[in-house]
């Protein structure tokens, strides 16, 4: 994936021109980005780029610059996906691509900090101080974190059957237990938490880092 071809898909691109989760394999975002299929970086960029200017909005950096740092972590993401490994020891993808983006806000700040220097001002250092170490088990704001959910699951939705997702939501949403939507559906404790697990996983390819508590804390 070339700096080019990245720079120009670092806005938002419309609905339109997402792929439909139909089309997709089912492979996850991460491996269509190891294998630069430009579907996976247009998800990336729909997906991440709210997160993204929240990060660089509390690191300080002036919103014109947003987009200049935008290009700068999806060329590092280029670079680096393809040893990208989730896990507990490796962390999940969205606090991987935090980490590129303070690296990228902290050498920005840098830059600005020699150029402060020459006339005695500190403010770059101070705010070099108050971006977010993704080490540090600071979580983001809940809002972004729900609206990254609700977007990933209107784009697995449509790999799943209705059944299914009655299923999902009901555990998820409506707080219902196994045995109660098996009785409604007319299925087993089996189905139902097979069911579940598969669409959770399906999630987790996605995001690399979804947790039962977080989906259910969206209800609506």
């Amino acid at each position: 994936m070339s700096r080019d071809t990245i720079i120009r898909g670092t806005r938002a691109v419309s609905p339109k021109s997402v792929p439909s989760s139909q089309s997709l394999t089912r492979e996850s975002l991460i491996e269509r980005l190891q294998a630069s299929d430009p579907s996976g970086w247009e998800q990336l960029i729909n997906l991440y780029r709210p997160l993204l200017f929240h990060w660089t909005k509390r690191a300080g950096v002036n919103i014109q610059d947003f987009d200049d740092v935008c290009q700068d972590v999806f060329c590092v993401v280029a670079q680096r996906i393809e040893g990208f490994q989730r896990g507990e020891r490796m962390g999940s993808f969205r606090a991987w691509l935090r980490e590129i983006t303070r690296n990228i806000c902290m050498e920005l700040f840098r830059k600005e900090r020699r150029v402060l220097q020459g006339v005695g001002g500190t403010s770059a250092a101070i705010v070099l101080q108050e971006i977010v170490d993704p080490h540090s088990g600071e979580t983001d704001p809940s809002e972004l974190v729900t609206d990254l959910l609700r977007r990933t699951i209107a784009l697995v939705r449509g790999e799943f059957s209705n059944t299914h997702w009655a299923v999902f939501e009901k555990l998820t949403f409506e707080g219902c237990t196994p045995a109660e939507i098996a009785a409604d559906l007319r299925l087993t404790d089996v189905n139902v938490r097979a069911i579940k697990s598969r669409i959770y996983r399906r999630l987790r390819e996605e995001l690399g880092d979804i947790h039962e508590p977080s989906v259910s804390a969206w209800k609506r």
